[in-house]
């Protein structure tokens, strides 16, 4: 009869041990999409910055030539 019981614990505690391992493979998935939107966030900010600085120094050359002409 022990023998039976300690395979039935061996069965729920590997059962426990599966079950944690696939929410911890389930959050992981979730905040690797989580870290992809966020890289894409950034990449959109990153090309907006980039498109006002050429807009800000094409307008500060333009005001340039016309103040020193």
């Amino acid at each position: 009869k022990s023998r039976l019981e300690q395979i039935t614990k061996t069965d729920l505690d590997r059962s426990l041990m599966i079950h944690r391992i696939m929410e911890m493979t389930g959050s992981i998935q979730k905040q690797d999409q989580e870290i992809k939107k966020v890289i894409l966030e950034n990449l959109g900010v990153q090309r907006e910055l980039k498109w006002l600085t050429q807009t800000l120094h094409r307008t500060f050359n333009t005001i340039e030539e016309s103040l020193f002409k």
